[in-house]
Parts: C-alpha cells; structure tokens; sequence
C-alpha cells in the first residue's frame, strides 16, 4: 500500500505495493488528503446551499451537475458516490514475510540520484542499508531537503537491528540523524570516516537522540538478530567504503554501495582484485549494484589521473587557483592540499561542508596539513595570487554555494579578480546541466 502524503489540496492514492515515496522533513507541512469534496471543490458546498431551491434561480449556475451516477447534485457535498470506499486506507496492512521469504525494500535512491535507503527484511528481523538525503530545487520552494519515507520501518521497529552505512556520502548519511529517531534508534555499523561524518552531522540536530555507534573494518564480521552480515572494501571517491554482504540460507545478498573501480584503460588493480577475491566460490543470490553512468560505455577516468591532471594545472597556473569541488570528493581534495603545498602555495576553503569534510579528515588521519598552510578565506587576498589556491563548494552551480555567490558578486567573503582560473572539478550531475550553465554565464 502506498500512500502519497503532500500538502494540503493533493489527493492520496491507494496502490497495493509498498511505500516508495518521499516525505518532507518537516511534519507540520504534511496532511493526508483523502477524497472529499471539501478538499476538492471548497466552494461548491457554500455557494449552492445560500441557493434558493427554486430551479430558475439555478438554471445557469457553474456550481450545478446533472443529477446522474456521477457528479454532483445541488447542494449535495458528494463529487463522488463512492468515497467511502477511502476512509479506511489505512487499515490495509502489509503482512510480514513467509517463512523462508526474504523481503527487499527500497525506500530511495531507485532511479533517482539522492536519499539512499534500503530495507531487508528476513523472518523477524529488519536490517536497514544507509539513510541518504536529497537537496530540493527550485521546484520546491520553502523544503531544504527530502529523506526517505519510513512509514513502513516506523510500525515494524520493533524489528529493527540494524542501520549499516556504506559510506559518508550526504545521499546515504544525510538523513541518519532524522531517520534514526523514526525507527527506534537502532545501533549504526559503519568504517571510522564515516561514523565521525555522521557525528558532524548528528551535531547539527542536539535534540534528537545520541547515536549508538559501532566502527567495523573491512573485513568485519557482525550478527545482527539471527542475520550474519560480512563486509568487504570497496574503491570510491571518499576513504573508508565498504560493501555489505547479507548471508541467507539461499545464497548471499551483496550490494557494493557506490564504488568506482580503481583501475587504468580496464585493468583493475591488485588491491581490487584481492577485495573481490572474495566472491570466487561464494553463491551470490543477489547483486544490487549502482548504476551511475551505467548508460556510458567504457571505464571512468582514474581517480590517479584526475589528480595528476590537477596538479599539473597546479604547478602551470601563475594566477590565482579557485577550484570547485564536491566537497564528499574528500581523496580529491586532500591531494590538491598536498600538491598545493608542496609548491609553497596556501590553501583558503570556502563552503561550510567543504570545510567540515576536511576537519574531519584531519582527525581521521588520512593527512596532515603543515601548520600554517589551510588560512581563512579572508585572508586570501593577503598573499600573492601566485601564492593561493581556493577550494570552493559550487561545482553544480547550486544557487547559494560559495561559488556561485562569488559569481553573482554576492559572497561576503570572497570575490572574483580579472586574471584568476576557475576549475570545475565535477562531472555535472543529470538534471544540473543548465544552472551550471547559468553560473559560467
């Protein structure tokens, strides 16, 4: 059964499957809507009851219908004969799953990029895959961002073992802090970088409960209910992913998470092949994979080559260097810190997530900064253009980044000068293409 919840005016629908939709954060903005002509047509009721009932005061009314099956008679607030057949859609339930039955339930990122969530249900026990969030648009003014609907998680906590996060992605821990309160507060089984994201974020909302944390390795093995979970690494652009292996009695259930395959012109390295030795003998009666890109042929460009080709404009470039970056790429930008220090040149970050991902990865210990070489985006103007390279969020051309405010000439902070280079270190997400536009404009 899914029930659509939107604002106030939109009818809810009644479909025998399971909810796969999105929810807005904030509670008082949603009303369940069921089919009433108060709701539908709020004039038609008012207006034809001050009527008088005499036929040539009505003859040419709007508001009248023909007294037939359908429609509406006058002064009757009935649009439809059968809305009864509404009242009770709630009381559909989903029963749980047949012995031996293994349920899979996708709440988000299905044929959509944003709010990643997975359930997967197996007797009586619930083990949940990540809890991503989704950045509005400008189609949704006023909602700053969208996680997955947990209706379904929400009556069945109970069964809750376990949150898993693949990796520290906005898209797959964004919506932890929020989630988390829905369903119980479950323990949150992740790798060290990931759990210390998902702090900074659970720090921006004090007054929902405290995280029971759990950092596994790679090659963890946990129990969660009577499910046995195995993990194993996987390459993406942020440290510290791993893959998710759920052992069943009928073969295992493997999602990778997001990965980008670390190789050159197809040749995987030795490192990857011995991560995926794993599967060698192993019955796999499930592969969910990501899909990123899946419409284009061939292989990614290395990350290994993304970075030479960075500090190559590095060293090239005299002028000033501002360099736009999704600031989750945080392997891409620990090494434009380094290859901008090892040229004697300071690093100045603007853009809240940028600057939280790198002090996360500081105390994670994947770098460390000389003393000295990250100064406040203040100062950048201080030192000779020769001397800075900027590292700014605004790589999608997202309406308030710090670099498309610094193209409107609205950034407080910090402003373009005739002579400095713009690098956009990021593909253009699907969708994004014409605000990024606007912003070169």
């Amino acid at each position: 059964m899914l029930r659509i919840t939107m604002q106030a005016g939109i009818k809810t629908m009644k479909k025998n499957r399971l909810p796969f939709s999105a929810i807005s954060i904030d509670e008082k903005k949603q009303e369940t809507i069921y089919l009433d002509s108060k709701n539908i047509f709020p004039d038609v009721g008012r207006q034809n009851t001050k009527r008088p009932i005499s036929k040539k005061h009505t003859k040419s009314s709007t508001y009248q219908y023909s007294k037939k099956n359908y429609g509406q008679s006058r002064g009757n607030n009935r649009p439809f004969p059968n809305k009864n057949r509404y009242k009770n859609i709630n009381e559909n339930k989903i029963s749980p799953p047949e012995e031996g039955v293994i349920r899979i339930i996708p709440l988000g990122g299905v044929e959509e990029i944003g709010k990643n969530m997975t359930a997967i249900e197996i007797g009586n026990d619930i083990i949940i895959i990540d809890a991503g969030m989704h950045f509005s648009n400008e189609d949704t003014p006023g909602v700053d961002y969208v996680i997955p609907n947990t209706t379904y998680l929400e009556k069945h906590k109970e069964k809750i073992r376990a949150l898993i996060i693949t990796h520290g992605h906005l898209d797959h821990i964004g919506g932890v802090p929020l989630v988390l309160s829905r369903i119980g507060n479950p323990p949150v089984y992740s790798r060290n970088l990931s759990i210390l994201m998902m702090r900074k974020r659970q720090a921006e909302f004090p007054q929902l409960p405290t995280m029971k944390e759990n950092i596994v390795k790679k090659d963890s093995v946990i129990t969660c209910g009577k499910i046995k979970v195995k993990f194993f690494g996987v390459t993406h652009t942020i440290p510290d992913s791993m893959g998710i292996i759920i052992e069943t009695k009928n073969g295992w259930i493997v999602t990778p998470g997001d990965y980008k395959l670390d190789q050159i012109d197809g040749i995987v390295s030795k490192e990857e092949e011995k991560e995926y030795s794993i599967f060698d003998r192993a019955k796999v009666l499930l592969l969910m994979t990501d899909s990123t890109n899946i419409e284009n042929e061939g292989f990614s460009l290395p990350e290994i080559k993304v970075h030479q080709g960075l500090e190559n404009l590095i060293k090239k470039i005299q002028g000033r260097i501002i360099i736009a970056a999704f600031a989750s790429h945080i392997t891409r930008l620990a090494h434009i810190v380094k290859a901008a220090e090892a040229l004697g040149k300071k690093i100045a970050i603007d853009g809240r997530s940028m600057k939280t991902n790198i002090e996360v990865a500081i105390e994670a210990k994947l770098f460390t900064p000389k003393k000295g070489t990250i100064i406040p985006i203040e100062e950048a103007n201080n030192y000779p253009p020769n001397k800075m390279v900027i590292l700014m969020t605004g790589a999608q051309g997202e309406e308030f980044a710090a670099l498309n405010r610094a193209a409107n000439k609205s950034n407080a902070k910090f402003s373009l000068n005739k002579g400095d280079t713009i690098i956009l270190s990021a593909s253009i997400i699907p969708g994004n293409e014409l605000q990024v536009q606007k912003m070169k404009d």
